[in-house]
C-alpha cells in the first residue's frame, strides 16, 4: 500500500518556520547574528511512498549540507525511512563531483555555482532538487584589525573552496568595492584547514562558514566575526545593481535516475523537508545526531552553530526563482562561475 505524505502536514511545519524565525530575529536583532533555517517547498498530495523501497547512495560535504540531513540518516538506520540509503560525507567538493559525473552516487549535496557547471559539463545529465544552504559566510579575525570590507584594502584573507561559492561571492564583494587587486586571498583546500591556519597564527583573517566558526571560536578565545558577508552581499548589489540572495549549497541528483524513480525521488524530498524542519526546531537532539553520524567532534559547539549554519529546504518554483538571481549575478561577474552559461529550466527538478 502507497503511503501518502499530505501537503497539510508541510504547510504546517512551513509555517512553523516562519514564526520560528520572527521570534529569532526578534531575539537578536543585529546583522551579524544568525537566523534560523529556512523551510519553503512546494508540495502536492501526489507525493508517495513508493511501493517498493527505491536503493539510493547519497554523499553530502560535512557541514550544513550533512546536519540538514541527519534526522533522515536516523530514520534509515532505524528501518524507518521510505527508501534505502546509503549516506557518505566528505570534506571537498571535489569528491562529490567525481562520484556523482561517474553514477558512483545518485544524489549529492554540492555549492550551487558547482550545480550549475556540472550542468553544463555533463551536458544536462544532472538536477537541482532543492537549495539546503544559505548564506552562512563570515570574515572572522583573530585581532582587530577589520570592522567592514574596505578595512581588507592592503591585507591578506583565507578562504577555503577555490572553484566553489565562497571564492565567487568574495570576488564579486571584493570587485564591488574596488578591491579586487588590493588584497591577498590565500587558498587552502578544506575549511578545517584555514582553522588550523587561523589556530597556529600563520593567518589572521579568514572566511569560513558555519559551523567552521564556532569551531574556530571554540580553540580560539579571541576569534570575532567581523563581516557577516549577507550584509556585504547586499551592499554590493546595491553598488552594481543587481538584486539576488546569496545561495551556497543544494542538492541535486542524476537525470537519469530521478526519470527512472520519479516516486522515489519525490518521497526522498518529502523526507528531507521532514528532516530540515526537525533539524530546526530541535537544535539539542539534532546536535547529538550531528555528532554521532561523525559531522562534528563537539555537542556543545554544535548545537552553538546550528541556528547559524543556513540550513534550508526550498524546493519546486520557489528554488527555481530563488536560484536563477544568484547564478545570474555570477554568470555576469565571471561566466566560468556557473560553467560558462547559465542553466536553461530543465536544470531545475519540478515534480
Amino acid at each position: 500500500m502507497k503511503k501518502e505524505f499530505s501537503s497539510m502536514k508541510f504547510m504546517k511545519q512551513i509555517a512553523l518556520m516562519l514564526v520560528l524565525m520572527l521570534a529569532t530575529l526578534s531575539l537578536f536583532g543585529c546583522a551579524k547574528e544568525p537566523e534560523p533555517a529556512e523551510v519553503v517547498s512546494d508540495p502536492t498530495s501526489s507525493i508517495v511512498e513508493p511501493e517498493q523501497k527505491a536503493d539510493i547512495s547519497v554523499i553530502a560535504i560535512s557541514g550544513p549540507t550533512g546536519m540538514g540531513m541527519v534526522k533522515l540518516m536516523k530514520d534509515n538506520d532505524e528501518g524507518k525511512a521510505a527508501n534505502n540509503y546509503t549516506f557518505s560525507l566528505t570534506s571537498t567538493p571535489s569528491d562529490v563531483v567525481g562520484k556523482i559525473t561517474n553514477n558512483e552516487v545518485d544524489i549529492a549535496a554540492i555549492p550551487a555555482n558547482l550545480a550549475a557547471t556540472l550542468y553544463a559539463k555533463t551536458e544536462g545529465k544532472i538536477q537541482i532538487l532543492a537549495i539546503n544552504t544559505l548564506s552562512n559566510l563570515y570574515i572572522v579575525q583573530t585581532g582587530e584589525e577589520i570592522s567592514s570590507i574596505k578595512d581588507l584594502e592592503g591585507k591578506s584573507i583565507a578562504v577555503s573552496g577555490q572553484g566553489s561559492t565562497p571564492e565567487y561571492v568574495l570576488n564579486y564583494i571584493l570587485d564591488a568595492n574596488d578591491l579586487a587587486d588590493k588584497v591577498t586571498v590565500n587558498f587552502y583546500s578544506e575549511h578545517s584547514e584555514v582553522v588550523s591556519q587561523l589556530a597556529a597564527g600563520n593567518e589572521s583573517i579568514a572566511l569560513l562558514p558555519q559551523p567552521f566558526v564556532s569551531v574556530a571560536q571554540g580553540k580560539l578565545e579571541t576569534l570575532s566575526i567581523a563581516v557577516n558577508i549577507e550584509d556585504a552581499w547586499e551592499d554590493a548589489c546595491k553598488v552594481t545593481g543587481s538584486t539576488g540572495d546569496i545561495v551556497m549549497g543544494c542538492v541535486v541528483v542524476r537525470s537519469e535516475f530521478a526519470e527512472e524513480h520519479k516516486e522515489a525521488i519525490d518521497a526522498f524530498l518529502a523526507e528531507y523537508l521532514d528532516s530540515v524542519g526537525y533539524v530546526s526546531t530541535n537544535t539539542e537532539e539534532a546536535a547529538k545526531l550531528v555528532v554521532e553520524y561523525g559531522i562534528m567532534a563537539n555537542e556543545t559547539i554544535a548545537e552553538t552553530a546550528l541556528p547559524s549554519c543556513g540550513i534550508a529546504f526550498i524546493s519546486g518554483t520557489t528554488m527555481r526563482d530563488s536560484l536563477k538571481p544568484f547564478l545570474e549575478i555570477l554568470f555576469d561577474a565571471n561566466p566560468a562561475a556557473v560553467g560558462g552559461a547559465l542553466p536553461d529550466d530543465n536544470f531545475y527538478y519540478l515534480p
